[in-house]
């Protein structure tokens, strides 16, 4: 089973709407993390909606104490 990615709604708009505007490729960010290549490379990869710390913000180097 694949494992799913937490994201809060906000980031998978972000996504989507930078994916709609013509961005193709997606770099890891400077800040930790690489969610959205792998939603955009893996379509049929489970998301659960998060309405606190999700798998963008967790390893972000801006994270202090989950927010």
């Amino acid at each position: 089973m694949q494992t799913l990615i937490r994201i809060k709604p906000h980031h998978f708009l972000d996504i989507i709407t930078s994916f709609g505007g013509g961005q193709r490729t997606f770099e890891p960010s400077p800040y930790g993390h690489a969610v959205s290549e792998r939603i955009l490379s893996d379509r049929t990869v489970p998301l659960e909606l998060a309405l606190g710390m999700d798998d963008i913000c967790a390893p972000c180097r801006k994270n202090q104490d989950g927010v």
